[in-house]
């Protein structure tokens, strides 16, 4: 996992979960991450929300979106969420939030 590896090397580390069960799981196994932000990113009032809490927890020195749809997941409705997930959420983050240089 990659936020053990940069809590490890002494980065602070903010986690995203798709809803608060599987956030709850994410803090159990990574005590030591700052934040968890919680919100379904197969949807755009979800891409909003998370974003929203990011903005809310200040600068980012950096993102990694690894965000995905797991092929075990049931499909909840018709509508392809890959798009979704992978188009609109790099763009949902504030950009003042991230530092373009590190």
């Amino acid at each position: 996992m990659a936020g053990r590896l940069l809590i490890g090397q002494g980065h602070t580390v903010t986690l995203h979960a798709r809803d608060t069960a599987r956030a709850g799981h994410a803090r159990a196994v990574l005590p030591a991450a700052e934040n968890v932000l919680v919100g379904d990113l197969g949807s755009l009032d979800g891409i909003r929300s998370v974003a929203t809490q990011a903005g809310a927890a200040g600068r980012f020195d950096a993102v990694i979106h690894n965000a995905g749809v797991g092929y075990r997941e049931p499909r909840r409705d018709r509508r392809r969420p890959v798009p979704a997930v992978h188009g609109q959420c790099a763009r949902a983050l504030p950009a003042d939030r991230v530092d373009a240089a590190a």
